[in-house]
């Protein structure tokens, strides 16, 4: 079983499944746009799903995949994996019950497109994926119109694992546990462990965007009112 997530960073992307075969790039204007990719698109394979990914046109690729720790690899049984060392495959069956593309998962998200004010109809905007596991949520704004920052605010932690975030435009400020506060610009991964503290905020002149990727949902922890105003 294996949850899929991809940013698209440089190139052209063709990926199959049981109900279409589409190029994917991050231009607005097309596949023919694949210069520059400003990372989008992503996608989520749901569990059990059969699919296929390749470079295709006439530039290398590269991309960010995201998949759940010890999260198995199945391959269907008419093909013959590549040999990897001290790996056996075994011929199995599994149970027929698959995952699906769901009101709040969709196989791709345009970020051009999406920022432009066209996104792809969804359940929830500002979430990129919801899964029982794996999370990825969009988080946008403008760094002139937050609050002023606040010395006390550590931001949250997640006591069930990690956060990382993937900077998908612009720039974002973090603040990890005692870690000097630093800048992150677009193309960067910052990561947060489980239990640390971090507050992120919009930083730079433009528009920031980052993508922050847990392993399950609600499992923010905040400080109290008190702790926050100082007390």
């Amino acid at each position: 079983m294996r949850l899929l997530k991809f940013i698209a960073r440089r190139g052209l992307y063709a990926v199959s499944g049981p109900e279409r075969t589409e190029p994917y790039d991050g231009m607005g204007a097309g596949p023919r746009s694949a210069d520059y990719i400003s990372l989008a698109p992503g996608g989520k394979t749901p569990r059990r799903l059969v699919y296929s990914m390749e470079t295709v046109g006439d530039q290398p690729s590269l991309r960010l995949e995201v998949t759940p720790a010890h999260a198995g690899i199945m391959y269907p049984i008419d093909e013959t994996p590549v040999p990897v060392p001290g790996t056996q495959y075994i011929r199995t069956r599994v149970a027929t019950v698959k995952g699906s593309y769901a009101k709040a998962n969709v196989p791709f998200i345009h970020f051009n497109q999406t920022t432009a004010g066209q996104p792809v109809p969804k359940q929830n905007q500002n979430q990129f994926i919801g899964d029982s596991h794996g999370i990825a949520n969009i988080l946008r704004g403008d760094p002139k119109k937050q609050p002023p920052a606040q010395e006390s605010d550590k931001g949250h932690l997640h006591i069930t694992g990690p956060e990382f975030g993937f900077i998908l435009e612009g720039q974002m400020e973090f603040k990890i546990g005692a870690l000097p506060t630093f800048v992150a610009d677009q193309c960067d991964i910052v990561y947060a462990p489980a239990k640390a503290w971090h507050r992120v905020r919009f930083a730079g002149e433009g528009m920031a965007t980052r993508l922050a990727i847990v392993g399950y949902a609600n499992s923010h922890v905040f400080q109290t009112p008190e702790e926050l105003a100082g007390q």
